[in-house]
C-alpha cells in the first residue's frame, strides 16, 4: 500500500510540475477579464455612479478618485493579463479592493462570517478578486510574462545569479 502511495505521489508531482506555470496565466486572466468589464463600466458607462458612490462613502476626492480607480482596473487589467508590471498594478488594485470591502461591501462582508448562511466570503467578489491579487503580487506573474522575461534581461544584463529553488 506504501508503494502505491508513493508511485502515485510521485506521478502526481510529475503532472503538476509540466502544468505549474497555468496557476499564475489563470489568475491574470481571472483578474484582468473581471477588471476590464467593471473599469470599462466605470470609466464609459457608469461615471456618474461611480462617482455618486464614493461620494456617499465619504471618499476624499470623489471625483479624481472616480477617474482614477476607473482606468486603473481598466488599464491595469490589460498589463495584468500580458503579465507587464503585474506586482505593482496588482497592489494598486488590491489596495483598491480592500476600501472597497471597508467601505461598499462592508455590511456584507461583516454578515458574511455569520451562522445565517445566506452568504458566504466567496459571494463577495472585491474579497474574491482581493484574494487573487494578493496571489499575483506575492508570486508574480509567472514564466508566461512580460515580467519574466524582462526579469531575465535585467538578471542577465547586471550579471545576477538566479538561484534554482529548492524543495
Amino acid at each position: 500500500m506504501k508503494e502505491l502511495a508513493a508511485r502515485l505521489y510521485h506521478l502526481v508531482d510529475r503532472l503538476t510540475h509540466w502544468v505549474w506555470f497555468l496557476a499564475p496565466v489563470c489568475s491574470r486572466a481571472m483578474v484582468g477579464m473581471t477588471f476590464v468589464y467593471t473599469g470599462y463600466a466605470k470609466t464609459h458607462q457608469g461615471h456618474d455612479k461611480i462617482l455618486g458612490l464614493l461620494t456617499s462613502l465619504n471618499i476624499p476626492f470623489p471625483a479624481l478618485n472616480a477617474w482614477f480607480l476607473g482606468y486603473l482596473e481598466w488599464f491595469g487589467a490589460y498589463l495584468i493579463m500580458v503579465g507587464l508590471f503585474t506586482r505593482p498594478i496588482a497592489f494598486a488594485q488590491m489596495i483598491s479592493m480592500a476600501v472597497a470591502v471597508m467601505t461598499a461591501d462592508r455590511s456584507d462582508f461583516l454578515s458574511c462570517w455569520g451562522s445565517s448562511g445566506d452568504k458566504g466570503p466567496t459571494d463577495i467578489t472585491t474579497l474574491v478578486l482581493f484574494c487573487y491579487l494578493i496571489w499575483l503580487v506575492m508570486f508574480g506573474a509567472g514564466p508566461l510574462s512580460i515580467d519574466y522575461i524582462l526579469g531575465r534581461f535585467f538578471r542577465q544584463w547586471a550579471g545576477i545569479e538566479q538561484k534554482p529553488v529548492k524543495d
